[in-house]
């Protein structure tokens, strides 16, 4: 299913977009392929758990990576 990941406006100042349709099951899912995509962002460390200063809201609500996605949601990346 496709998930649209909206960026804040730091982030979007980095990647030169506002943000990017992935297609993902899960919030982990959708952030490994925002990764992929948009390498300049450092989205992991090293044990591959996202960086501290990495927020996600699913739906305008805090989420975990952990939490199952489902047509029609968004996601928004922000530093925090």
């Amino acid at each position: 299913m496709t998930i649209r990941v909206d960026f804040d406006d730091r982030l979007t100042e980095k990647a030169g977009a506002s943000g990017v349709d992935v297609s993902a099951a899960t919030v982990h899912g959708a952030l490994f392929a925002v990764a992929r995509e948009f390498p300049i962002f450092h989205m992991f460390n090293c044990d591959g758990q996202l960086r501290g200063i990495l927020k996600v809201e699913r739906n305008g609500e805090p989420t975990t990576v952990t939490q199952s996605l489902s047509e029609g949601d968004r996601l928004r990346l922000y530093l925090g």
